[in-house]
């Protein structure tokens, strides 16, 4: 279950797809909490959803029936997983450790002994 626009920025729509065969199995006209709950409602035999990180996908299944498995998509558990790595490195090393290279000048190379002698 994820959301998709119809026309960025003004209208969004709701793609479900079978988790085993990856097809699309029905287009919602919104991303509305109602409307995702009726169509759950009206699929009682769903028990497992991978969505995105949305609060209202995580409200709209669990107000449909609480026993839904709710899971994370690989893109979005990649990209938070990215996202708490990045803020634990900013937290551990240092900021004086990183050097502001501004994108018009090309990295300096390391100083060596072994690239100056030949």
């Amino acid at each position: 279950m994820d959301d998709f626009a119809f026309r960025k920025g003004t209208s969004y729509g709701t793609l479900i797809c079978d988790l085993t065969t990856g097809h699309p199995i029905a287009m919602l006209p919104s991303c509305k909490k109602e409307d995702v709950t009726a169509w759950l409602n009206e699929h009682p035999s769903v028990k497992l959803v991978s969505r995105d990180g949305s609060h209202t996908y995580q409200k709209a299944i669990s107000d449909a029936d609480y026993l839904i498995v709710q899971v994370m998509d690989r893109f979005h558990l990649v990209k938070k997983l990215h996202e708490h790595m990045t803020d634990a490195l900013k937290r551990i090393f240092p900021s004086c450790w990183l050097i502001p290279v501004e994108k018009s000048q090309p990295l300096p190379l390391p100083s060596t002994p072994e690239l100056e002698q030949s």
